[in-house]
């Protein structure tokens, strides 16, 4: 059973890998398009929710969201697991509202995904200077303080 079950696995992980970059390919132009200004910030947001449903049905991987409390209104910080990479496309299935990445500055080396850092929606963390770790910090505290809430994955 495992000699058939390998090369299954390889091929989905394949399969999933094409779906996530093909699509953010085809994507890429909107997203570069509407990250060039903070008031279109929102309509990048919902593409992105539009994206990772897609995503999501395209590699049969639904996803089940289970509420056992409310997600208070307002600025809150939401913090995760990371299992894969997908968990940063499937969060926005399951937070309703308008938030920030922070993650790991090495992001801004991936093509096509640093745009999310680059284009100022998302927070960048260079973990290896304190100092520039700091001024993340305080550009974190700003969207805070704008109402906007934060998802980071501390284990990421």
């Amino acid at each position: 059973m495992k000699v058939i079950a390998a090369p299954i696995y390889f091929l989905y992980k394949l399969w999933i890998g094409l779906v996530f970059w093909l699509s953010l390919m085809m994507l890429y132009p909107f997203f570069w398009l509407l990250l060039q200004n903070r008031k279109t910030f929102g309509h990048a947001f919902y593409l992105k929710k539009i994206w990772a449903w897609g995503i999501s049905a395209l590699i049969f991987c639904p996803i089940k969201k289970e509420v056992r409390h409310q997600i208070p209104k307002g600025p809150i910080l939401i913090a995760s697991n990371h299992m894969s990479y997908l968990d940063t496309v499937f969060m926005y299935l399951i937070i309703p509202q308008y938030f920030v990445f922070i993650g790991k500055a090495e992001l801004l080396k991936w093509p096509l995904f640093s745009v999310f850092f680059r284009k100022g929606q998302d927070i960048p963390v260079h973990r290896g200077s304190p100092r520039e770790a700091k001024l993340s910090m305080l550009r974190a505290l700003r969207v805070l303080k704008r109402g906007e809430s934060i998802a980071i994955f501390p284990e990421g």
